[in-house]
């Protein structure tokens, strides 16, 4: 059978023609599902060659037929001289590998970016909540995550919102909404500035415009020293903890796991970073997309009030404010993704 007869089975198999809707280069012709047992004969034809199929539904029937699904976000899947094999999901850009989930689909894009100390897991609560409607993206910034790296150079937030318009150019996404934790919303705003064409909306979760007090550094420094010569003591955990998401989070346990597992090198650049941002209060006006501030009452770590001149600003911010601390999207979702909902909603962002 020739090769591009052999395409055909395998997409024919997946979905008659009739059921099969308009689609790009990159979509699956039945819109999200393929079927990888009807494209082995493809694979036949070609075993040396890998194909990748990345952020879209995948089912998975295998040599015995019992069905694996990944409802992603997923992972690559690679075929390799006969071979299938699980690839993580990967963007070389900016002289970066760039770890990133989506979930694929044709909803609008949104892309979120998390916090300091955290990684994109922390937008589980709103991938799960949005994900039927739009097309979500997480990803590991530099210095976090699967993103971590042994040796991490210094680099500013204005690198970070390249990488993220690098890894949109990546994932053929011309523009996005951006949502972004305190971190991601420092990189997320720099982003609206630099690439303001890749930009539909934002939403500015615990963030400020603005840079840290002295004393407020100085003691973010000091937790840092102890960090790395203590190897995390139980105690600089639990400061970091209150920081982060306030006392008492049944969910604070998996990640005081995953801070031990930080090492020096992306400590140090993740901070230097912190540290050494400008403000950019002065150039916010500039700002022409929808905004959202989303800010919790009792963040510990960016005062309401900065949030709040932030979101004066910023022509036509709106803002709420919900019920918790610094990672008020994990610790108390319920709030935030309705007011993301409605935000959405309003704008009419959902398509």
């Amino acid at each position: 059978m020739a090769l591009a007869s052999r395409r055909r089975s395998a997409w024919q198999s997946v979905a008659p023609p009739s059921e099969q809707p308009a689609r790009d280069a990159r979509t699956p012709p039945n819109g999200g599902v393929f079927d990888v047992r009807a494209f082995e004969c493809l694979l036949a034809a070609c075993p040396a060659s890998v194909c990748a199929f990345a952020g879209y539904r995948l089912r998975y029937y295998g040599r015995n037929a019992n069905p694996v699904a990944f409802d992603g976000p997923v992972p690559h899947l690679s075929m390799t001289n006969g071979r299938q094999e699980m690839d993580v999901p990967y963007a070389n850009v900016n002289d970066q590998r760039l770890y990133y989930e989506d979930t694929g689909g044709r909803g609008p894009v949104i892309v979120f970016s998390h916090g300091l100390l955290l990684d994109g897991t922390m937008f589980s609560p709103q991938v799960a909540a949005f994900r039927d409607r739009y097309r979500c993206i997480t990803w590991d910034e530099r210095g976090h995550g699967k993103t971590a790296t042994d040796v991490l150079p210094a680099f500013s937030y204005y690198d970070s919102a390249n990488d993220l318009a690098a890894l949109l150019s990546y994932l053929d996404v011309d523009s996005a909404i951006l949502v972004g934790v305190s971190q991601g919303a420092f990189l997320g705003m720099r982003c609206a500035l630099t690439h303001p064409e890749r930009v539909r909306a934002l939403v500015l979760i615990a963030t400020q415009a603005g840079t840290d007090e002295p004393a407020t550094l100085a003691g973010y420094r000091a937790l840092l020293e102890a960090w790395i010569a203590g190897g995390l003591p139980e105690d600089i955990a639990v400061t970091i903890e209150f920081i982060l998401f306030g006392p008492d989070w049944p969910g604070a346990t998996a990640w005081k796991e995953k801070w031990r597992a930080m090492n020096e090198a992306n400590l140090r650049s993740a901070f230097a970073a912190l540290a050494h941002r400008d403000d950019i209060s002065d150039r916010i006006p500039a700002i022409r997309v929808p905004t959202l501030v989303i800010h919790g009452d009792v963040d510990a770590a960016i005062p309401l009030a900065r949030a709040q001149a932030m979101k004066a600003a910023i022509p036509g911010a709106e803002m709420i404010v919900a019920a918790g601390g610094h990672s008020v999207n994990m610790t108390n979702p319920g709030p935030v993704n309705a007011a993301l909902d409605d935000f959405l909603d309003r704008h009419q962002l959902t398509s």
